[in-house]
């Protein structure tokens, strides 16, 4: 267990990145990718990807060249070194050998490190995964002191592969692709009206599927009244949502639910540390600051309902490329689910339950058959 002054250190640089990113941050931030190969490496041409960052990719026979991207990816043991905000990729190398990967006990081979993986590598036959959001999708605190922990991500983590703790796991595992190229475009303290220059990101790498998460920096911020803002917020995911559609009509999108925010006040409020942080950086003043009262997160609680609703509308508006994963805001996070860092961000185990909760293999099935149908 981190110490009190610890977590206030990573509250602060919550709040740090809480804060809307200007044009040349979010150009350079949020980017990082990989793809994984079942079988042999890729014979192909050198394509771009989104923001101009480097695509990653390693196949069953282990080859890497060197990168100039800085991110963090897993060890043998699954776990992250801290990166710097909003820049990296992380690599997946999948087969029966790889002498820069280690093999578990389940026989997935483990990613190499990060400086070790191809730069601006892509293979066209590939399922191509992207996804986009905020420093959850980055899997920021989830287990390092101000680290983007990429590789627990729910979205392209690659550790624990075998537990299908992440979409790009099942990706490999459940619908049983042997060929995945993914691209994180997602940015820590974004909100939805920064999802413009995350859709500009991703064009290049025309995705087949794509996760967005993206509210909770909006939510914690929203006034007690939050009619105009909810209004720009739909307008503002809703533009997203058809730049991609624009950029590729056959894509399929999974738009994630907003967490139940709500839900870290009721199970965190008794740990003092926890509430030591809140109190010292209110990076979510309308929920954890000192002095709400049960009324004023009972008004919290709603403002969630009605983002949801929001969130719920705009992909029933898309039906045919975009669908609700609604089992994110229906479920609670435990404890052990969320950051021992922070108290505010998912732990490991808690991306392991957002991939879960939000992987929706019907959706991919239709992905891959546009994408057969398309090329």
């Amino acid at each position: 267990m981190l110490s009190t002054f610890s977590k206030y250190l990573a509250a602060l640089v919550i709040v740090a990145g809480c804060g809307t990113p200007d044009k040349d941050e979010k150009k350079a931030a949020g980017t990082g990718s990989q793809t994984a190969s079942g079988s042999g490496s890729p014979n192909v041409p050198a394509t771009p990807a989104g923001s101009g960052s480097p695509v990653a990719t390693t196949s069953g026979s282990g080859s890497a060249a060197g990168s100039s991207s800085g991110s963090a990816a897993a060890s043998g043991s699954g776990s992250a070194a801290p990166t710097a905000s909003g820049s990296g990729s992380g690599g997946v190398s999948s087969g029966s050998e790889s002498p820069s990967g280690s093999e578990d006990e389940a026989g997935v081979t483990e990613p190499p490190p990060a400086d070790e993986m191809p730069a601006a590598v892509t293979d066209p036959e590939a399922f191509r995964y992207a996804a986009l959001g905020d420093s959850i999708t980055r899997a920021f605190n989830a287990i390092s002191l101000f680290g983007e922990d990429l590789t627990v991500s729910y979205a392209t983590g690659t550790a624990d592969l075998a537990k299908n703790a992440s979409h790009y796991a099942r990706l490999r595992n459940v619908a049983k692709l042997s060929k995945v190229s993914v691209l994180n475009e997602a940015v820590v303290g974004a909100r939805a009206e920064d999802l413009a220059s995350q859709v500009e990101g991703v064009i290049a790498f025309k995705p087949d599927y794509v996760t967005l998460l993206i509210g909770a920096n909006d939510l914690c911020r929203w006034p007690d009244d939050p009619t105009d803002e909810l209004v720009a917020f739909g307008e503002d995911l809703g533009a997203a949502l058809d730049g991609l559609i624009a950029a590729n009509a056959k894509v399929r999108i999974n738009l994630l639910g907003v967490p139940d925010v709500a839900r870290l006040y009721d199970v965190m409020q008794s740990d003092a540390s926890c509430r030591s942080t809140w109190s010292f950086v209110p990076f979510c003043p309308k929920l954890l600051s000192d002095g709400l009262t049960e009324a004023d997160r009972a008004a919290f609680r709603v403002r969630w309902q009605s983002m949801n609703a929001k969130v719920e509308a705009l992909a029933s508006a898309r039906a045919g490329n975009v669908r609700f994963a609604p089992g994110v805001s229906a479920s609670s996070f435990t404890k052990a689910e969320i950051s021992t860092i922070d108290c505010f961000h998912p732990s490991a185990a808690g991306h392991a339950h957002l991939a879960e909760k939000s992987f929706d293999e019907a959706l991919v099935k239709e992905a891959v058959a546009a994408k057969s149908g398309a090329d």
